[in-house]
């Protein structure tokens, strides 16, 4: 059973008057080898070949061939899988297709040394021809993670050898065969540059993307071949004139009669360069027509007939679109936007579905039932973006109870009262001056909801009226109660609501940032919060700022007498745990820092009831390979001068930690891929699991699940689920006798 949307090919053509329409869609005729379908294509003539670079354990990637027929519709006429590829081998990553030839990429084959498997065509059709491997071959290197011909010259690179500097390697055809000639020499690069990532081949002329060069601003790679040598020699190196951080330029190339065009995804753009072979002479940069909402423009490029295709797949929340640019003699402009509809899972509604036998409809589960399911598109009114925070509110006039849906171009309202039969209320859209984010966080405090985003521009922090759902019979755009502008973006909102006090973290991009620790706001108007203080710890953070991923603020009654009755906040802050006192909003006082081993992302934690241990997690530590198992850290705050890692909690599961929180003598754990975990913690120092939900059973890492929320007194729980949707579960009640 497809778990996901499992990727599917749009084809578009332009009509007698130049308008283009989407002709048909493409899909693969086995479900079961379906995912990523799309990742990567290519056409020569008549055939057409569409890969599934599948990144799941339990397949190595396809190949689907596709014969165009004489309706001018695509028909599937194969599928190739060679006879040596393992599982995780990503075949299909890259592609390319030649009159009598094809060269598919296999980066992940023999643990991410990779291959490049050569197909070959003759009276009998397709046929698998053997693979190239370079002579120097290492685990890591990521050989076949791009691939250009022109000619006889084939150009593979491998962006992760010599410690991720990256190095491209130069064949050439010789009869049916190719033959190793060298490397491309790179020059100087940092670790980590990723010489290779993508790599174009054009006459005598040769680019080299290298996207994480010079702190991820980017750089191409010029060479020149050299008749007499035989060698690619380099020519010059290609930069942006704007050199903004982390723009990744490089991430995408493409030649054009007009020059080279580069994709920057990381800052939206497109730098079109022009050149013969005496030179480079002038470079356009182009951007999008909506800035705000083209996250990663320029990702992917493909030209032809004088246009040029742009991906932007962090467009519309997520949901992405193609852009298509014409030139017109005096530059690229756009010619029309294409975009796929919402499709998606279906909803599951009407009846719980029951965890038996170790599944609940197609999903993983112990001890824990579907009450129901909402796909994104269920719950909002456009494209279905990507799902991320939740949190929860019990409306204490009726009773009823609503879950507060982040998603990445806005906020959903679901009322879950009836939880069997869940509805959409409406939504509130991000701020109209700031793009789509992945982070969106949400907290609550006297009927209104308090809204961040981070990265995502002059964002601020919206303020919402919750009483506004009472009333609600179809569903409504709202628009905000009241906007707080003292911050831009924020990574996090935490209130603790005994006191009235609102802390934003992580803030950045402008406002009063408190060094990215807490900024602390009063609620005691809830619709007209205002600034309180600030406090960092300036010994924390990445960048020595005190800067906060996420906190939790708490009146204290634990069993430290010095404390009592004091506000604190416990800070995860990249680097440590920060515990300080904040009951003087004029000055609010460190109490302890305190570190641990294998720390790599401090990143979020929950204290227990009576305020004795404190549950954090790490969110680098997995896949930093730091640890083997996903980890919990158990800290002893009985003491709040000298926290105490009490013990180390290993899941059997390796995926990534995300949000938990603690409800008694349950932890309620978010981990990626992993889903949702249920942990007893009767036994404070010594967990164990007795209950989990699987929302991405085809294990696709982040963000199988981002968030729950378990607090409501239906013991009902929601849980995002990435671009899938909410998934309502519940602990299994056994039947009473």
């Amino acid at each position: 059973m497809l778990f996901r949307s499992p990727g599917m090919v749009y084809v578009y053509r332009q009509n007698e008057v130049g308008e283009w329409q989407e002709s048909t869609q493409l899909t693969a005729a086995q479900p079961a080898l379906q995912d990523r379908f799309g990742s990567a294509i290519a056409i020569h003539g008549n055939t057409l070949l569409v890969s599934a670079d599948s990144r799941r354990e339990e397949t190595p990637g396809v190949v689907f061939q596709f014969t165009r027929t004489e309706a001018d519709g695509w028909e599937q006429t194969g599928q190739w899988i060679p006879g040596d590829a393992m599982v995780g081998d990503r075949f299909g990553a890259s592609l390319v297709l030649g009159a009598d030839f094809a060269l598919i990429g296999a980066p992940n084959q023999a643990d991410t040394a990779g291959a490049v498997y050569v197909f070959a065509i003759d009276d009998d059709g397709w046929h698998w021809g053997g693979k190239l491997v370079p002579d120097s071959s290492n685990a890591g290197d990521r050989f076949g993670a791009s691939i250009s011909v022109a000619g006889d010259h084939l150009l593979i690179g491998a962006p992760g050898s010599n410690e991720g500097k990256g190095t491209v390697f130069h064949f050439r055809r010789v009869g049916a065969g190719w033959v190793e000639q060298g490397a491309l020499d790179p020059g100087r690069v940092d670790d980590r540059s990723g010489f290779g990532t993508t790599v174009a081949v054009s006459g005598s002329r040769a680019y080299v993307g290298m996207p994480r060069f010079n702190d991820r601003v980017g750089a191409v790679a010029v060479f020149t071949f050299d008749q007499d040598t035989g060698e690619w020699r380099p020519s010059t190196r290609l930069v942006p004139f704007d050199g903004r951080r982390r723009a990744g330029f490089g991430g995408a190339l493409a030649v054009t009669d007009y020059g080279l065009l580069v994709g920057a995804p990381g800052s939206a753009s497109i730098h079109a360069f022009s050149g013969d072979e005496d030179g480079w002479y002038g470079v356009v940069k182009i951007v999008p027509d909506n800035p705000l909402d083209s996250r990663s423009y320029g990702g992917a490029i493909a030209v032809g007939a004088g246009l040029i295709a742009v991906g932007v797949s962090g467009a519309d929340g997520g949901a992405g679109t193609a852009v298509v640019l014409r030139n017109d003699g005096e530059g690229w402009v756009s010619s029309a936007t294409f975009m796929s509809g919402s499709e998606g899972l279906e909803a599951i509604t009407g009846g719980q579905i029951d965890c038996q036998e170790g599944f609940a409809a197609s999903y993983d589960c112990t001890q824990v039932d579907l009450v129901s399911f909402l796909p994104v598109g269920a719950i909002s009114s456009g494209r279905a973006g990507f799902l991320n925070d939740i949190w929860g509110w019990t409306d204490p006039e009726t009773g009823r109870e609503y879950a507060l849906i982040g998603r990445s171009d806005g906020t959903s309202f679901v009322d879950m009262t009836d939880a069997l039969n869940p509805r959409y209320l409406g939504e509130l859209p991000k701020t109209s001056t700031s793009p789509s984010s992945v982070w969106r966080d949400i907290k609550v405090y006297r009927n209104h909801a308090y809204i961040v985003s981070d990265g995502a521009g002059d964002h601020g922090m919206q303020v919402f009226d919750l009483t506004q759902l009472r009333d609600v019979t179809e569903s409504v755009v709202f628009s905000e109660t009241f906007h707080y502008s003292k911050i831009a973006s924020a990574h996090n909102i935490v209130i603790n609501e005994e006191t009235g006090f609102a802390y934003a973290v992580g803030s950045s991009a402008g406002g009063t940032t408190c060094g990215g620790g807490l900024h602390m706001i009063d609620l005691s108007d809830p619709a007209q919060p205002t600034f309180a203080g600030c406090f960092s710890d300036g010994e924390t953070g990445r960048r020595g700022t005190g800067y906060s991923h996420d906190a939790q603020c708490v009146v204290y009654t634990g069993p430290d007498v010095d404390y009592q009755g004091r506000e604190i906040c416990i800070g995860s802050n990249e680097t440590a745990i920060s515990i300080a006192e904040v009951n003087d909003k004029d000055n609010p006082v460190s109490i302890a820092i305190v570190s641990y081993p294998n720390v790599a992302y401090a990143s979020q934690g929950w204290i227990n009831d009576d305020m004795r241990y404190f549950y954090s997690n790490d969110e680098g530590d997995e896949p930093n390979g730091t640890v083997s198992n996903t980890r919990t850290l158990i800290w002893d705050v009985s003491d709040l001068d000298d926290p105490i890692l009490a013990n180390e909690y290993f899941a059997t599961t390796t995926e990534t930690d995300h949000n938990l929180y603690i409800r008694g003598n349950f932890m309620y754990q978010s981990n990626y891929g992993a889903g949702f975990r249920i942990i007893d913690i009767s036994d404070r120092e010594n967990p164990v699991e007795v209950g989990y939900f699987d929302t991405a059973p085809e294990g696709i890492g982040c963000c199988g699940t981002w968030s729950n929320y378990p607090y409501f007194e239906s013991g009902v729980i929601p849980v995002t689920g990435g671009n899938a949707g909410v998934f309502f579960v519940r602990k299994h009640q056994a039947p009473v006798p």
